[in-house]
């Protein structure tokens, strides 16, 4: 059976941070562009106070490696294109940012709702049909046999 799980919004060590220190400033631009691999993981590290929820939150969603730095790449091209934190985002921001995340737009939107940046109420509003949301987050074959299972008991209700 498929289940929600408990948003963990009050809890003060999940929520993003509203401002960036001017190393923070500086580090988006080094972490998203082509080029140096040592750079880009001394970006990272700067950075390692956000990035870190992001992983906290992808994992507690049971989203994949690949996915997680999907999101990843999403917020930090965002900070940097909107000098903004991403704790300080609005929800109509956190679904532009769901936006240019391709594919991955539906973990970017899971990973925001979790983390409280976008209340559950406002999915729909990210252009998410529930159901896509919940295949991607619970995987295809368990989401699938969820469906049969309440199609088989509609038909034995009648």
């Amino acid at each position: 059976m498929l289940t929600a799980q408990q948003l963990p919004v009050s809890a003060a060590e999940h929520q993003l941070p509203t401002e960036l220190t001017s190393a923070e400033w500086r580090a988006p631009a080094v972490a998203v562009a082509p080029g140096g691999r040592h750079a880009r993981s001394a970006a990272r590290e700067a950075l390692s106070d956000v990035l870190d929820r992001l992983v906290l939150a992808g994992d507690a969603l049971r989203l994949d490696e690949r996915s997680i730095r999907w999101v990843q790449r999403a917020v930090l091209r965002s900070v940097h294109e909107r000098h903004t934190a991403c704790g300080s985002w609005s929800p109509e921001d956190s679904i532009a940012v769901a936006q240019t995340a391709r594919i991955f737009r539906g973990n970017v939107i899971a990973v925001a709702c979790w983390l409280g940046q976008l209340p559950t109420e406002q999915i729909r509003s990210a252009g998410i049909r529930p159901t896509d949301l919940a295949r991607r987050l619970f995987g295809r074959l368990q989401f699938e046999g969820e469906v049969e299972r309440i199609r088989a008991h509609l038909r034995g209700v009648g």
